[in-house]
């Protein structure tokens, strides 16, 4: 008897090891669109983003995406002396968490529209921006900082997404269109150049960003 349970604990381990790793899917990709400035300087400006991205599906409702990202954020108005303008050709590279909430559940493999609805996810991330910002100099003494910055501060994104199979339904592998709505929460409020010195600047700099990529799963 003793002999039989182990013999189908084991089974049953290596049933659910199989599985997961049947689960366990690589994929790479390339994204770009739009990052829009939510800084100091307004009005915001829009600029074009693109990058590089690999992701780990640890389970089939979670996983693990690095992101290489690089763009412009721009704001304010250039053509008003008095008013602020900046510049900011920056890099990005972070971490994070997507979780997809209908991929828990077990009909997501076998019904077609829980299966679409299963590419759904919303993920919460950290990493590093590397700023390159140039601005328009203006006189006043409302600054807690003001002028060109170059230093690197930790970001938090929070996005939400849908994963769009192009392959076949229920395949786990192949090509995929991925819509995403990131907020990215800088940890400075230089990334504009400029901290004012006003009671209603409570908040750091943040910036969004709406991409359309393209990935592939193996």
């Amino acid at each position: 008897m003793m002999i039989k349970n182990t013999k189908l604990t084991l089974l049953a381990l290596t049933a659910t090891l199989m599985a997961t790793q049947a689960q366990a899917q690589f994929a790479v990709g390339l994204h770009g669109g739009a990052a829009i400035s939510r800084t100091d300087a307004t009005p915001n400006g829009t600029n074009a983003v693109y990058g590089l991205n690999g992701q780990y599906d640890a389970l089939r409702y979670l996983s693990i995406r690095l992101n290489a990202v690089h763009g412009t954020l721009s704001g304010g108005d250039k053509a008003v002396p008095a008013n602020m303008y900046y510049e900011n050709n920056f890099y990005q590279a972070d971490l994070n968490l997507k979780f997809y909430p209908v991929g828990i559940m077990k009909q997501s493999r076998t019904e077609t529209s829980l299966y679409y609805l299963s590419k759904i996810y919303a993920g919460v991330g950290i990493g590093v921006l590397n700023n390159n910002t140039k601005i328009h100099n203006v006189v006043a003494d409302v600054f807690n900082y003001k002028g060109n910055y170059k230093g690197t501060d930790y970001v938090v994104p929070v996005e939400f997404g849908i994963d769009i199979p192009l392959s076949r339904v229920f395949s786990d592998k192949g090509l995929s269109l991925n819509l995403n709505y990131r907020i990215n929460y800088c940890g400075s409020d230089k990334v504009d150049g400029y901290d004012p010195n006003l009671a209603s600047n409570k908040s750091k700099d943040v910036y969004n960003a709406a991409t359309l990529g393209i990935s592939y799963k193996f």
